[in-house]
């Protein structure tokens, strides 16, 4: 019995001073929020065969007949063209840093949460089994240099958030940009997340500009064309994150299309983007309070226990103290 005892306050013990010991996970964020700026984003595009067309590159503007409210945002809108001769317009984000400090120094990020404040209306019609248009967020890991050299990527629909709320937090990353206070929203009109709902063909099928196999954004976001939506997507795990972590990071916002048949405001607009990254230490939970009552409970057993077997293994010092 005193064993049991004994062990059972060393394992409550060790909970306590785990709770107490623990450190989070090192961490870093970069966000851009378009109502106060173009955060320094450059669009570019291919259209063929006449050259760039303005009226449907990517803008940063107060306003827009491609609506998502008044308030400043970058905007693109669709463009019809024939199946033969497809067009894309990027939106490019400048390079940055996801090194996280450290006790040793900067280390690359090993997790990294990508949270998009956008709405979309990306015609969901096709043409022979292809979308009119489509949106699709692309990176690129570790670029050489300042400019973003490297292969653009994007990510599968199982790295997308699908359904989830914005109001619960992330057991690695904690609360979403998403989240004001314990039930309401910020930067965005809904709690649930969007997911993209289309995944581009492989093979002699894929499409140009896009990643073969991987999520895009068609049809209609909810609340077209006033609310904007959340959207969320996690590079974790040895499949989307390199050997040796993740040091910078480019993102770019593709809108391909592929049809004739768009509206002239269908389109794609962009209020916000944060980026979040970890090193590879996750976040130890926070105990409850019944297991920090449990531990100290346990401790107190501990002592008690080993108070107990000194006394009945000590031997007298005086005859009186004899049993």
């Amino acid at each position: 019995m005193r064993q049991m005892l004994f062990r059972a306050g060393v394992a409550g013990a060790v909970v306590m001073a785990c709770a107490i010991a623990a450190l989070p996970a090192r961490a870093g964020s970069t966000s851009w929020n378009f109502q106060t700026g173009n955060g320094g984003w450059i669009a570019t595009g291919t259209w063929f065969p006449f050259g760039p067309d303005p009226d449907y590159q990517w803008k940063w503007v107060t306003s827009s007949t491609v609506s998502g409210g008044t308030s400043p945002h970058w905007a693109v809108r669709a463009q019809g063209v024939s199946p033969s001769l497809p067009s894309a317009s990027f939106l490019t984000s400048p390079t940055f840093s996801t090194l996280v400090s450290s006790t040793a120094g900067l280390v690359p990020a090993q997790n990294v949460r990508i949270s998009l404040a956008h709405d979309f209306f990306l015609l969901a019609g096709t043409t022979n089994g292809i979308p009119t248009t489509l949106g699709q967020l692309q990176l690129r890991l570790n670029p050489t240099n300042g400019n973003g050299n490297g292969s653009w990527l994007s990510l599968p629909l199982s790295a997308f958030t699908n359904g989830g709320s914005v109001l619960i937090n992330d057991s690695l990353f904690g609360p979403s940009p998403f989240k004001s206070g314990s039930n309401t929203v910020q930067l965005v009109d809904q709690s649930a997340f969007v997911a993209p709902n289309y995944v581009t063909p492989t093979g002699a099928g894929a499409l140009p500009y896009v990643s073969p196999g991987m999520a895009a954004f068609t049809g209609s976001s909810p609340g077209w064309p006033t609310a904007y939506v959340p959207s969320q997507a996690f590079l974790t795990g040895s499949s989307l994150v390199p050997p040796g972590g993740i040091s910078s990071m480019q993102l770019r916002l593709t809108n391909l299309n592929l049809a004739a048949n768009c509206a002239p405001t269908d389109g794609w607009n962009v209020r916000f983007v944060q980026v979040d990254y970890l090193d590879e230490e996750p976040i130890p939970p926070v105990p409850e309070p019944g297991t920090l009552a449990l531990g100290a409970t346990g401790l107190a057993a501990a002592l008690a226990a080993g108070v107990l077997r000194r006394r009945r293994h000590q031997r007298p010092s005086r005859p009186s103290d004899s049993p």
